[in-house]
């Protein structure tokens, strides 16, 4: 096979990051979308990180007209707002995605894949997850026990709580999205202000804000780097993530750390999160939480990360796979004359899909009811029994409300016909009215107390008691 080339869509600034860890792996060069149809040939291929803005759209369709492979290498999580909330002047493609230009889409995890299929990308989709997360995964989420344990049980007041607050590279699409961020920054700062401390322990906020929303809300930035090689180390030392809608969600997550999402436009969510706060209300209730994650919760976030993010099979190592298949696909169709056709898979399914879904601890996830059988680490037969006796105390109290409702009934029907009665009638408001009166003076007797020190109201001495 001839020696085609593989590039990447962008300038250094926008995709270096984005190509470093497959540089490491195939040979790969940099291009920016308005050279790389001049420098390109027939059958090599060029990854894009973007198709939103018309200068790569462009350098698409020109890269097509020549006989090009096109792959779109997404790097971040799908947004609601971002696909179908932008402004009336939104200066990038307003249907990007649906569908997407490229012959085949690298996605991050299978439920990326899932929504861009609906979106008419059938037969284009390839889950790879994100290359320059492949170290953090391998450090992280995969070999994640012992970690899990210490961020969960760990609650040392001596230590502050550190609390990274961060939202994405674009906070907001409309001036209504800014305006909602804003607010909800600042409500969150106002929140730990009037509230310094968590379970006893000083909250440190710290603070990584785009958009000038750190100006916005008057707090110290410790951005540093929009292209997140410094987040790595930041969430090192922190206890709990809050952020907007961001691949942060995912990075965080892999970190072993609580995330919480904070979105006031309470938008519909391409990914999940254990927790979230979408109103000011929320956000006491939250903090408590993620400051002393329990099992159930961090097992629930597991899930969303597993679906969200391919991390159990080297991304970089799927990608080069998928770009080194695509040339030696379409050399063959084009040497034989052939449409250039992609198969609708060419990557193997990557193996966290055959593998058995984790298991919820139950000795964990129940601790805090105190089932002692549970607890104690019981087999489903145990747990069955349990639920077996509960079920036949449950009829029992059921049994015993019926028989006291049937006999409530009796009674009120016997009062009913006294009520009636003319006799037996006058005598029961008499006793109701001396009932009224003897409460009414209990309650203007000092409760619970002997009044004997009260001589002139107790002559000689006599004691009255209430």
């Amino acid at each position: 096979m001839a020696n085609y080339q593989i590039y990447y869509v962008g300038t250094e600034s926008e995709v270096a990051h984005h190509a470093a860890p497959l540089q490491r792996e195939i040979d790969v060069k940099i291009v920016a979308p308005e050279q790389v149809a001049k420098l390109a040939k027939p059958n090599d291929l060029a990854i894009f990180y973007s198709e939103h803005f018309h200068r790569f759209r462009d350098a698409w369709l020109q890269l097509s007209r020549k006989g090009c492979n096109t792959l779109y290498a997404v790097d971040g999580i799908l947004e609601w707002r971002n696909a179908w909330e932008n402004r009336d002047d939104e200066p990038a493609c307003p249907w990007t995605m649906r569908p997407v230009l490229s012959d085949k889409v690298a996605c991050i995890g299978a439920s990326q894949a899932r929504v861009l299929k609906s979106w008419g990308n059938q037969g284009k989709t390839e889950v790879t997850g994100i290359p320059r997360l492949t170290e953090f995964a391998d450090s992280g989420f995969a070999n994640s026990g012992s970690d899990k344990a210490t961020r969960i049980e760990c609650n040392n007041n001596d230590q502050p709580f550190r609390l990274l607050i961060t939202t994405a590279k674009w906070p907001g699409f409309t001036p209504q999205q800014i305006q909602l961020a804003t607010q909800s920054l600042l409500e969150l700062k106002e929140f730990l202000v009037a509230n310094p401390m968590i379970h006893g322990r000083l909250i440190e906020p710290v603070w990584r804000l785009t958009g000038d929303l750190d100006k916005a809300i008057g707090v110290p930035n410790q951005l540093r780097d929009v292209t997140g090689n410094d987040l790595q180390s930041v969430l090192d030392r922190v206890d709990a993530v809050i952020t907007t809608p961001s691949t942060v969600m995912l990075e965080a997550m892999l970190k072993r750390v609580p995330v919480c999402l904070l979105d006031y436009t309470n938008s519909p969510r391409y990914v999940d999160a254990a927790w979230s706060i979408s109103a000011q209300p929320q956000i006491a209730n939250a903090l408590n939480r993620i400051a002393r994650p329990s099992h159930r919760r961090m097992f629930l976030q597991d899930a969303c990360l597993q679906d969200a993010l391919q991390c159990t099979d080297d991304a970089t190592a799927r990608l080069a796979t998928l770009a080194n298949e695509m040339i030696r696909i379409g050399h063959d169709c084009r040497t034989a004359n052939k449409p250039v056709v992609f198969p609708a898979q060419i990557l193997p399914v990557p193996e966290s899909s055959h593998a058995q879904p984790a298991q919820l601890d139950f000795a964990s996830a129940f601790a805090d009811f105190e089932r002692a059988t549970i607890a104690g680490g019981a087999n489903v037969t145990e747990c069955q029994a349990v639920a077996s006796e509960a079920l036949r105390r449950v009829d029992h109290l059921q049994a015993r409300i019926e028989l006291l409702e049937s006999e409530l009934a009796k009674a009120e029907e016997g009062f009913k016909r006294i009520a009636s009665n003319p006799i037996l009638a006058p005598l029961v408001k008499v006793r109701k009215i001396a009932t009224q009166m003897a409460g009414r003076i209990a309650e203007l007797l000092p409760r619970g107390k002997n009044i004997d020190s009260d001589k002139s109201n107790s002559p000689g001495n006599m004691q009255v008691k209430t």
